[in-house]
């Protein structure tokens, strides 16, 4: 009798550990899944913008006389290397691309953008002179959306600049 009572506990014992190193595993696989997902995200778009910034030119235009110094606008407004017009925009917890009346996500179904911000320098169209070199600066704020858990949820902040490569008027 006692011998089966042993036994049994450790059984009971064995198959908890069994259960909760099983758990333990799917809880650290969601979790690396959220930090590749997220980083992927945040590579693609940073590479994606940065690119973009390099090859092509601020369009002052669109920010009326000045860009809004010194905090930041939540619209990138850009020209592409022919010339066609390129808005970046956060709506619905997406970063939002619109090239020449189109409009693609940047990011994924599987993350949540929730800021994007972007200074840019000077405030003024530096391009009739050309004596000074724009820059701009974007930020943004992503965090994975697989997880109903919050502390599988992985949120990184990115920040980068970028200069054009154009001088033109």
């Amino acid at each position: 009798m006692i011998e089966s009572i042993v036994a049994v506990s450790v059984f009971a014992l064995t198959v908890t550990s069994v259960i909760g190193s099983f758990i333990a595993i799917i809880r650290i696989d969601e979790k690396s899944r959220g930090i590749r997902v997220v980083a992927q995200n945040v590579r693609f778009v940073s590479e994606y913008l940065t690119r973009e910034i390099r090859n092509g030119y601020v369009r002052y235009s669109a920010y009326g006389a000045s860009v809004a110094q010194p905090g930041p606008v939540t619209v990138l407004y850009l020209n592409d290397h022919t010339g066609t017009p390129i808005d970046i925009t956060l709506s619905g917890g997406k970063l939002r691309l619109t090239r020449g009346g189109s409009t693609t996500d940047l990011t994924g179904n599987d993350v949540v953008v929730s800021s994007f911000a972007v200074w840019i320098f000077p405030a003024t169209n530096p391009y009739p002179v050309g004596s000074v070199q724009p820059r701009v600066t974007f930020t943004f704020t992503i965090r994975s959306n697989l997880s109903i858990r919050p502390t599988d949820q992985t949120t990184i902040q990115y920040e980068t600049s970028a200069s054009p490569r154009y001088y033109g008027g």
